[in-house]
């Protein structure tokens, strides 16, 4: 016989000594001395941080930057193979020049069989006003009458439909001028995107290709990061955005050897949580000209409050207790 006791075990755990208890604002905050600071764990970004994309597929020619080379906006990086893009271009001059002269003898073919068309069918209308004539005074007959009608009928349906043919004709080689043209022109587009140039002054990183490396469209070739200035990322607690603003003063300290730290102002405040950080996040841009500072270096952020402040997050993140309630169920057999 199974037997199954539930005991429910109440624990009083107070919020400041108990972790598992705390809120995600109390672990931001530190209190030493009735001073109360919130401390935020942060991580170097460089300013610009541009991945290049291959514009085209093709084989790479040239390769006149490598990994750390200072780059200047509009330098050269790389060039890719146009061998077969000038083929096409050549292939589709060739096709733009032929429907040209199609159209130019349906143009000649037009205007020739017009007139030919225009004295038939005069001469089928002559024909039927004489046979109406003749018929009318007692020399034809009805016959001779129907038959007049009938190739006039006929002469008027062959000149409609001729006329119609070369029409259609016509307008379908001009759709197909238009449509080699517009790839024409994206053809010499591609001749221009062929030679890839930097849209940045930084470093070129993460460049892996070889002279002789086929590159597919849009795969990464490269990357310029900028770190003459950087910006330090913090994340912070929803609960604790009303406490800072934009232009508050905050020390911040380098995980570096040796210790580095310089005192700033915040920047920006994204009060949108982050996916990577599950935080807010708190922005501050500095200068990097001795280059002490580097992509994905952490750091402490150090905010002080004003006393009005202090008093607040003393009242309701760090006095408050908190009770927390659990529950143990135990299974015996």
């Amino acid at each position: 016989m199974i037997k199954q006791y539930t005991v429910l075990l109440f624990l009083l755990i107070t919020a400041l000594f108990s972790g598992c208890a705390q809120s995600v604002e109390e672990k931001q905050l530190v209190k030493r001395d009735k001073n109360i600071t919130i401390k935020l764990e942060a991580k170097v970004f460089p300013s610009i941080r541009q991945d290049i994309l291959s514009p085209v597929d093709g084989t790479i020619t040239e390769i006149y930057l490598n990994n750390g080379d200072r780059v200047q906006k509009d330098d050269l990086l790389y060039q890719i193979d146009t061998t077969l893009i000038e083929l096409d271009i050549k292939r589709l001059q060739y096709e733009v020049k032929m429907i040209k002269k199609r159209l130019g003898r349906l143009s000649s073919l037009k205007k020739e069989s017009r007139y030919s068309d225009e004295t038939i069918r005069y001469n089928a209308k002559q024909y039927l006003q004489k046979i109406v004539r003749l018929h009318a005074e007692g020399y034809a007959t009805e016959s001779e009458l129907a038959g007049a009608r009938r190739q006039y009928n006929e002469t008027l349906t062959t000149y409609r439909e001729k006329n119609f043919s070369n029409e259609e004709g016509k307008d379908a080689q001009i759709i197909a001028l238009r449509q080699k043209k517009d790839q024409l022109k994206k053809a010499h587009s591609q001749i221009e995107l062929s030679t890839i140039k930097s849209n940045y002054k930084g470093y070129l990183i993460s460049s892996n290709l070889r002279v002789g490396s086929h590159i597919g469209r849009s795969s990464k070739m490269a990357s310029i990061i900028n770190i003459d200035s950087i910006i330090v990322k913090a994340g912070l607690a929803p609960g604790l955005y009303p406490f800072i603003r934009e232009g508050q003063k905050v020390r911040i300290d380098f995980i570096v050897t040796p210790p580095y730290s310089v005192e700033a102002n915040i920047s920006r405040i994204i009060p949108v949580i982050d996916p990577k950080f599950k935080r807010m996040i708190v922005e501050v841009k500095l200068n990097n000209t001795n280059y002490i500072l580097q992509d994905g270096m952490k750091a402490l952020v150090t905010i002080a409050l004003d006393k009005e402040h202090q008093e607040t997050v003393d009242k309701y993140f760090i006095e408050q207790k908190e009770q927390t309630i659990v529950e143990v169920r135990s299974h015996i057999n």
